[in-house]
């Protein structure tokens, strides 16, 4: 900000000054319109020119003072600071349209610290940036909450085909199970439910093989 101010402040002093509370410039007032304009363009923000008694002399922005969006005169409260307290800058929340916004307000001085004009910046742009910035976040955690859970039913769908793989393989070796036979016990080295499930099959199929062992010592 302080760059801009002094290219402002530079600029108007070469070829201006004040008369009688008012801001006089030697070139024309489209000349004065067009560097404020460019001065305006290369910063990327609105620039308000404003007289020592308030009065706006030039804009940026014309268009919201010639519609009447805005008043001409120099906010009372950032006129009272500027012309008054003799603050070196002060900033106000103002609204436009009924959108608030920061504005804030700057002597303009001559090479021998006297005050020609009051500099306002509007920070629309800053506005944008911050309602940008926002977007993004929430963007952001839509993305986040959308990857979360797609990772959680990719989890699920794998937990759900290893169980019932688990369940599968049980269910097949109990199929199997002969008391004519040797029968394969189930190796599980995770102790889990389908670990639980399978040491009771594993047991079973130890008792079996006990059985057998007894039926064939009685016969």
């Amino acid at each position: 900000m302080q760059v801009m101010v002094s290219e402002v402040q530079g600029k108007l002093a070469e070829q201006g000054g004040t008369y009688d509370g008012k801001l006089i410039y030697q070139g024309s007032r489209s000349q004065l319109q067009k560097l404020i304009e460019d001065i305006a363009q290369t910063h990327a923000t609105d620039i308000n020119i404003y007289d020592l008694d308030g009065n706006l002399e030039v804009s940026s922005n014309l268009l919201v003072y010639n519609k009447g969006i805005l008043s001409n005169k120099m906010h009372p409260l950032a006129y009272y600071n500027m012309h008054d307290l003799n603050t070196i800058q002060f900033a106000n929340d103002e609204h436009l349209g009924g959108v608030p916004y920061l504005s804030v307000y700057r002597p303009l001085r001559d090479e021998n610290g006297n005050a020609f004009a009051y500099i306002n910046l509007p920070s629309f742009t800053d506005q944008d940036e911050l309602k940008e910035e926002i977007s993004n976040f929430l963007v952001t955690i839509i993305n986040l909450n959308a990857f979360i859970f797609l990772i959680a039913g990719t989890i699920a769908l794998f937990l759900t085909n290893r169980i019932t793989i688990s369940f599968l393989l049980i269910s097949k070796k109990m199929q199997e199970i002969n008391l004519g036979k040797t029968n394969e016990v189930i190796e599980w080295n995770r102790n889990d439910e389908i670990g639980g499930l399978v040491k009771e099959y594993n047991k079973m199929v130890r008792k079996l093989e006990d059985s057998a062992v007894a039926l064939a010592k009685s016969e």
